[in-house]
Order: structure tokens, then sequence, then C-alpha cells
């Protein structure tokens, strides 16, 4: 699936590369990593290639990755030997843009909300990678915005397995103070054994309230998660408030959060901990 994505993509890039107006940017990392194992040294060699382009309304980037082999920090120096070459796509895309419709094909980031209810992206400091292959539209008018997402994840279990994630989100602007949310998030988790997908579904809201010296916003969520394995229905929810008050050269800040059966690799789940 990733394979054609990209096929497809490529050939569009080729098409417009004669275009007029046509410009590029980008940039090539090098980095090479010395790891003392004791008694030897272990070398890493790493290229980061990316490069973008625009023609008028559309922009095409791509990320190409070569490590020889990919270093893992979280690996002990009695586990180095799992460590392999890696050479990937790690991005691409194609992208739209107007002043009322974004839209994007290819791998991408994702929020909703505070992250409750999804919150998909790439961490290189943890190797986390939660993106989407897929579609995302992104409308806003006048005082409404929405967002329209459909895409593939990759699945924990088999690497060329996908996991289905789609969600449909809305916003509006009461008032230049006031912004209130709902959102709907599907996701289908396949299962190898036995060849299935287990559902679940997430409903959330949200509200935003927004002066020159008081911030407050406050998000819920519900979700229900049927098991394949178990035959059996898991509820969970999440609800999450913080406010900053500011009063001259003081800020107080304060946040509430209530988390049940409610973790999940889509979904970011706020900490409540602040730090000076």
């Amino acid at each position: 699936m990733k394979r054609a994505f990209l096929i497809v993509l490529i050939f569009t890039f080729i098409g417009i590369l004669s275009a007029e107006g046509l410009s590029f940017s980008g940039y090539d990392k090098f980095s090479f990593i010395s790891r003392d194992l004791g008694e030897d040294y272990k070398q890493y060699f790493g290229n980061e290639l990316q490069l973008q382009a625009q023609y008028k309304a559309f922009y095409f980037g791509v990320k190409y990755d070569i490590f020889l082999p990919k270093f893992d920090r979280f690996l002990s120096i009695e586990q180095v030997d799992l460590e392999e070459d890696l050479y990937e796509f790690n991005e691409y895309f194609i992208q739209f843009e107007s002043d009322h419709l974004t839209s994007t094909l290819g791998i991408y980031e994702a929020y909703i909300g505070s992250g409750i209810p999804l919150n998909v992206f790439y961490d290189p400091d943890f190797d986390e990678d939660t993106r989407l292959l897929g579609t995302y539209n992104e409308l806003i008018y006048d005082r409404w915005q929405a967002q329209i997402i459909l895409g593939l994840l990759g699945n924990e279990q088999d690497d060329e397995e996908f996991d289905r994630v789609g969600a449909l989100d809305f916003s509006f602007d009461v008032s230049d103070k006031i912004n209130i949310g709902a959102a709907y998030v599907k996701q289908m988790t396949k299962e190898i054994v036995p060849d299935d997908f287990n559902d679940r579904d997430v409903l959330s809201g949200r509200i935003n309230f927004t002066t020159d010296l008081l911030e407050i916003s406050s998000e819920a969520a519900v979700s229900k998660e049927s098991s394949i394995v178990t035959e059996e229905d898991t509820k969970g929810h999440a609800t999450y408030s913080n406010f900053q008050l500011y009063a001259d050269k003081f800020t107080f800040t304060g946040a509430y959060k209530n988390y049940l059966n409610f973790d999940n690799r889509i979904s970011d789940l706020p900490t409540a901990n602040y730090s000076s």
C-alpha cells in the first residue's frame, strides 16, 4: 500500500517538473555516531535527505533516510547486534492549499483538540511513529472549521498489516472569546489471529474560553472498544480541564484530569504536570 501511494506521488511530481513557476527547497543532513562498547567502538552513519517543491497552490515533499545501521539509544550494549541498516522513504506527500481548504495525500500528522480523541505524530527521540498514510482535509469558512481524516496506521503486530483510522472534527467560534468543538473517531485495529479487526469508537466535545486575563479549556471524551479476541466491550472516558489566570506579573495555573480505559496509541493524554 505504501509503495502504491509513493508511485502515484512520484509520477505526479515528474509530470510538473517542466512547469514554469516551480520552486524547490530542502536539506541534506549527515550524522556520525561512535558508541563506546567497553572494549570496542561501534560506528553509525546516517543521511537524511528532504526535498520540497511548490507549484502554485500545490506542495510536494519527500524525505529519504539511510542509516548504516540505525542507532537505537534504548538498546543495551549486549543488544547492539539487533541494530539493522535502514533505507526508507520516511515521508512523502502532495498538498493543496487555498483560503478555505487544505488537502493532503500521503503521510501526515494530525491532532484533534488537546490530543485526547486523536494525536498522530512522529517522535524521532523515542522512534515513535503513529503518522497516518491516507488523506487529510481541513476546511475553514467564516466561524466554522472542520477536519476530515482517513488513513492507514502501521500495525504493531505485523509490519505488513495496517490498522484503519477515520475521524470527523467540527469546531465553531461562538464569539471572539469562545470556541466549541466536537469529534468522532473510528479506529479498526487488525488482529493477526483471528484475522479480523477490533473496533474502537470515540466521541468527544470541548470548549475554550480566552480573554486577556483568563484562559479556560475543557475536553471530555467517551470510548467503546469491541475485542474479537475476548468478545467483550470495554468502555472508557477521559476528561481534561485547565485554566491560566494572569495577574500583573503573576500567572496562576491549574488542571484537572480523569482517565479510565483510554490509553491508546493514537491518543495523547495530557499529563497535567507543570515545571518552571
